[in-house]
């Protein structure tokens, strides 16, 4: 599972991701995890709280 959550920040991250929307429709053509998925396993309540910690992923 650790695996999927840095495959998806790193997602959000190459891709610039910034917008839940946008996120949504990668989910429909990548193997990530759900928005619900990343707040829980990164403890956020919000996607762009997400999106600030893809960031900061090697």
């Amino acid at each position: 599972m650790e695996i999927y959550f840095k495959k998806s920040l790193k997602m959000i991250k190459i891709l610039g991701i910034n917008k839940q929307y946008e996120y949504q429709n990668l989910i429909s053509n990548f193997l990530v995890l759900s928005i619900e998925s990343l707040k829980y396993m990164a403890n956020k309540k919000t996607f762009k709280e997400i999106v600030d910690m893809a960031k900061e992923v090697e």
